[in-house]
């Protein structure tokens, strides 16, 4: 998925994961948990 898809999966901003990755925002617990749901992923795999 691309940033932008993942970001629409979330309800988010375009550029949500873009400022995420960039380090510009920071994933709260609840996002955390968005994400390990859209990518198929337990949490663990994220904190790494």
């Amino acid at each position: 998925m691309t940033q932008h898809e993942v970001s629409a999966a979330m309800g988010r901003s375009p550029n949500f994961m873009t400022k995420c990755e960039s380090g510009d925002r920071s994933i709260d617990v609840m996002e955390l948990l968005e994400l390990a749901t859209i990518y198929k992923k337990p949490v663990s795999h994220f904190l790494r």
